[in-house]
């Protein structure tokens, strides 16, 4: 047998080619004389035409069964159906359109010929009753099946006003492109629409069998529906026939051994990959090699201008879907549906791979606008970034010459330095702790006013790791000074690496920690440390990033440095000190501070009570409302303290007065206030 070449939208010309087959006619021999004897049942029965079709659609309407019940008809018509044309016309039956005057609509109207046995008129009911079961957007609904006055069964269905896909496929060439179809995102809206519909059949247990372009109704106002469920079966395990069309058919069913829902995919696949070619995926004018090629899966080479006119992606989709072996297709209508969904969004499919070209160009298509913003603000930032560095070298500038260069080059050191506590020793210019517990070694000097301290530090290998960190013990005016006993009381403490090196951490004299990081030390590495001071500000720094940082409630006044480790293997050198001294404009709470500072809370509170009542900057009066508040609460005088607090409107006083207000809870044992 031989057949006939292909014409306009890549169809054979041979009818058995598209036509849905029994299995029985999967063969050359076989198919031809299906074709042949469909051909003739066709042709043997006239199709009535629309007035004589009427009487096989006779039906009582609804305004006959008013009038038999004693209700006007309102001079409507007694017959329910007004036959309009035929659709289509085949072996089994016809369809027609049909206006139904009950509801005021036009439907399809599918009816059986009255010849055909039992087993037609089975399988006809089934289609019915499949179809309607199916109630998904992209499935033709089923409004009512019945017998007519002739004996011939028939079924309603929704009339889609448009054009099949193969009608589309056939008007098109690669020159001209039916519009339904020119695009390659029109394309892939239509199967992701088959595949839905498919996807809910498969969920309900329904294999199709027959996915082909004749068999999906594209509507005029976007619709698009898989119909023609006559080749459907509920149960594939139990499948009495197959069916399927040679042109779209998987080839498990081609060798006449099963249908499963991955056979659906694989016609999907086949009808994708026509539409987009607009060729079918394998044809032969030998009908033996076409059903043997059509068995093994194969396909016809993809020529290079075909590859050139289709999407790499939309093509690897559509030959995943069609692979010969069903194990390597999409396992479920769902995975296709994500990876058409990838196309549509400009993402990488599971099924094609891009080269890195190919990813880039798809990366730029789908962020070009985030990305060039992006460059704009990170060409803001860095312009930002190069002023803030100067600013931050400006006001590196502003410390000056540091007051103290120690280098621990010769024993000079402890002229200016004291090992207060544990034990340190320098040698190499290096100062080497070597105390079993806390060592620190003091500045003899003490410091007022805005200071910054810097040193390099390690934890040399093999030590315990622990602390290389620096101490700040406030001043008390006026006392009498004796550095180990000064260092052993309340203090500022910047750790870097405490507690065995599980973090690093700033705490005040009360012994509160007020900023913490997780940040730890790597043994054997050396770091710049460096810490500062301004007016009530504390910050430090590792390498020139800032870890931790706390404004504290009254500003640094005077006091003494410690280089402070724990355990013996730590190292010091390179360290620089820098002052700035006291500021020459002191702030309006500057006395009450000072009195603060120096335990004088009676003549605080006076000083900071003047600054709150002598109506100045709000900012101003806000701070000294909650210092006084602060100095009578340190004097235990709390109801006086909260009853100054209630002025405090403003940030971040209202949060500190809030934060007393628990602790003063929990000191009373008020937990359910806490």
């Amino acid at each position: 047998m031989v057949y006939s070449v292909m014409v306009s939208g890549g169809y054979p010309t041979d009818p058995s080619a598209s036509e849905t087959l029994p299995s029985e006619a999967f063969s050359p021999v076989a198919a031809r004389a299906h074709a042949a004897r469909t051909m003739a049942l066709s042709h043997a029965r006239a199709v009535p035409a629309a007035d004589e079709a009427g009487t096989r659609m006779s039906q009582p309407s609804l305004a006959a069964e008013l009038a038999r019940a004693g209700r006007s008809d309102r001079g409507e018509s007694h017959q329910r159906f007004e036959v309009d044309r035929v659709l289509g016309s085949g072996a089994t039956g016809q369809v027609y359109a049909v206006r139904d005057r009950d509801l005021g609509r036009t439907v399809a109207v599918k009816i059986l010929a009255r010849a055909q046995g039992d087993d037609e008129v089975g399988r006809f009911v089934d289609e019915a009753r499949i179809t309607a079961s199916l109630q998904h957007p992209n499935v033709l609904p089923v409004y009512e099946i019945a017998v007519n006055e002739q004996g011939e069964v028939y079924f309603l269905m929704k009339r889609v006003e448009g054009c099949s896909l193969g009608e589309a496929l056939a008007s098109s060439s690669s020159q001209a492109v039916s519009e339904r179809i020119a695009a390659p995102n029109a394309v892939v809206n239509i199967v992701i629409a088959v595949a839905n519909a498919i996807a809910c059949a498969h969920r309900a247990g329904i294999i199709h069998q027959d996915i082909k372009p004749d068999n999906i109704m594209l509507g005029e106002f976007g619709e698009t529906l898989l119909v023609d469920w006559g080749s459907a079966v509920r149960d594939p395990a139990t499948v009495p026939h197959l069916y399927g069309t040679p042109l779209y058919m998987s080839p498990e069913q081609a060798r006449r051994e099963y249908a499963d829902a991955r056979s659906d995919i694989y016609c999907l696949g086949a009808t994708l990959f026509h539409t987009a070619l607009l060729r079918p995926p394998i044809w032969s004018d030998d009908a033996d090699e076409f059903w043997r090629r059509k068995r093994a899966g194969d396909i016809d080479e993809i020529t290079p201008d075909e590859r050139r006119r289709t999407p790499a992606p939309l093509l690897a989709i559509a030959l995943k879907a069609m692979a010969p072996d069903p194990a390597l297709r999409y396992q479920s209508a769902r995975d296709l549906i994500s990876d058409l969904e990838r196309y549509q969004a400009g993402l990488a499919v599971t099924a094609h791979r891009d080269s890195w070209l190919a990813s880039l160009s798809r990366w730029h298509k789908r962020h070009w606008r985030t990305l060039w913003a992006t460059t704009a603000g990170a060409s803001v930032i860095v312009v930002l970034g190069a002023l803030l560095y100067g600013e931050r070298l400006k006001e590196l500038s502003s410390w000056g010459l540091p007051i103290c260069s120690e280098d621990f080059s010769d024993g000079s050191w402890k002229e200016r330095w004291q090992v207060t506590c544990g034990a340190a020793e320098a040698h190499d210019g290096r100062l080497f702790v070597s105390g079993k517990g806390a060592t620190q070694v003091t500045y003899r000097t003490p410091l007022d006013g805005d200071v910054a301290i810097e040193f390099d530090g390690e934890m040399l290998p093999g030590c315990y790791p622990c602390d290389l960190s620096l101490q700040i013990n406030p001043k008390t005016p006026g006392a009498p000074v004796d550095l180990p006993t000064l260092v052993q009381q309340p203090a500022y403490l910047f750790q870097f690496g405490a507690h065995g090196n599980s973090y690093s951490r700033i705490m005040d004299p009360i012994r509160a920690q007020c900023s913490f990081n997780p940040v730890r030390a790597e043994v054997g590495r050396i770091y710049r440390v460096r810490v500062e001071i301004a007016g009530n500000h504390l910050a430090m720094m590792i390498d020139g990033k800032t870890i931790c940082s706390y404004t504290d409630t009254y500003p640094f006044p005077e006091g003494y440095l410690s280089l402070y480790s724990y355990y013996p293997g730590k190292a010091f050198d390179r360290v620089r000190i820098y002052a700035r001294g006291l500021p020459q404009k002191m702030p309006g709470t500057a006395i009450g501070d000072f009195c603060a500072q120096a335990g004088l809370h009676e003549q605080a509170i006076d000083q900071y009570h003047r600054i709150a009542g002598g109506g100045g900057a709000h900012a101003l009066t806000q701070e000294a409302v909650y210092k006084e508040g602060l100095s009578q609460y340190r004097l235990h005088r709390v109801d006086s303290a909260f009853a100054t607090w209630a002025a405090a409107d403003s940030e971040p006083w209202r949060t500190l007065v809030d934060v007393h207000r628990i602790d003063d809870a929990f000191e009373r044992g008020d937990h359910v206030q806490v």
